[in-house]
């Protein structure tokens, strides 16, 4: 598949928070952005204590799995069925924007 790179040299494919948010009504909006900066700070928790893990989850779908539910349990998150597809889904391309950023700092010096 041909992915596109963007300016910050991250493959389009880990998506763009723009995106999700167009078309949104206020309300929606707003939900949205609480949940995205939620999960920045709780992906971002998660990569200070366990760059490892987050390495490991962007490759492997039960350990995605496995972080997810962490992040479930920590923030005391129950969703419906439907809606928790939907943020396993967005949590899954914050943990492979986090573990390909992760891959940047390790080549910098």
């Amino acid at each position: 598949a041909d992915t596109a790179t963007t300016s910050s040299g991250i493959n389009a494919e880990y998506g763009d928070i723009s995106t999700l948010i167009i078309n949104a009504d206020s309300d929606t909006l707003l939900k949205e952005m609480k949940f995205y900066l939620l999960l920045v700070v709780a992906v971002s928790a998660v990569c200070a204590g366990k760059k490892e893990d987050v390495n490991l989850a962007a490759k492997d779908p039960g350990s995605m799995l496995r972080l997810f539910g962490e992040f479930q349990r920590t923030y005391n998150k129950h969703y419906s069925p439907a809606e928790k597809r939907l943020r396993l889904a967005n949590f899954n391309r914050f943990v492979k924007f986090a573990a390909a950023l992760n891959a940047r700092d390790d080549d910098a010096e």
